[in-house]
C-alpha cells in the first residue's frame, strides 16, 4: 500500500469517529426510549418480522415498479428494518439508522473536501476559507467548521 493511501485512510478514520459520535449524540443518544412514529407504522413495522429471503423480491419490485421515481427510497427502509431487527430488535433498526446517517455525513465531508483545500502547515485557528472555496461555497458557519475540522485532522 502506498504511503499516501495509508495517510488518506488514516485521515478518513480520524473523521469517521468524530462524525459518528456527533451523529449518535445528536440523534440517537436516547435510543433505548425510541419507538415507532408516524410513517414508521407504514414502512418499518410491517417489515420487522419479514424474512431476509424476501429482500431480493422487494429489491426487484422497487426497481420494476419505480414508486415515485425513487426505487431506493422504498427499498432501503425495508432492508434496514429487516436486517436491523435481526441484529437487535427495534434498537438494531435505529443502530443501522445511525450507521447510515454517519455514512451520509462522511460522504458530505468527503465532497466538501473537494471544494475546500487548506494550505499546508496552517493552524486550524487561523485557517481562513481559501479564495477558490469562497467562489464555490458560501462562507458560512458550516464551511468554517469543515475547514477547521480538516485542518485538525491534517495535524
Amino acid at each position: 500500500m502506498v504511503a499516501s493511501q495509508r495517510s488518506c485512510r488514516r485521515a478518513l478514520c480520524a473523521v469517521v469517529l468524530p462524525i459518528g459520535l456527533v451523529v449518535f449524540l445528536g440523534h440517537f443518544l436516547r435510543l433505548s426510549e425510541f419507538g415507532l412514529y408516524e410513517d414508521d407504522y407504514r414502512t418499518i413495522a410491517p417489515n420487522l418480522t419479514r424474512p431476509v429471503a424476501d429482500l431480493s423480491d422487494a429489491f426487484a419490485g422497487s426497481f420494476r415498479y419505480w414508486p415515485q421515481g425513487r426505487p431506493r427510497n422504498h427499498f432501503l427502509p425495508v432492508a434496514l428494518s429487516v436486517i436491523g431487527h435481526r441484529i437487535g430488535g427495534l434498537a438494531g433498526v435505529y443502530a443501522l439508522g445511525c450507521a447510515w446517517l454517519t455514512l451520509n455525513a462522511v460522504l458530505v465531508h468527503v465532497i466538501a473536501r473537494r471544494f475546500i483545500d487548506l494550505p499546508a502547515g496552517r493552524p486550524e485557528a487561523d485557517a481562513p476559507i481559501p479564495t477558490q472555496a469562497r467562489t464555490r461555497l458560501p462562507e458560512t458557519t458550516l464551511a468554517r467548521l469543515l475547514v477547521r475540522g480538516s485542518a485538525a485532522v491534517r495535524r
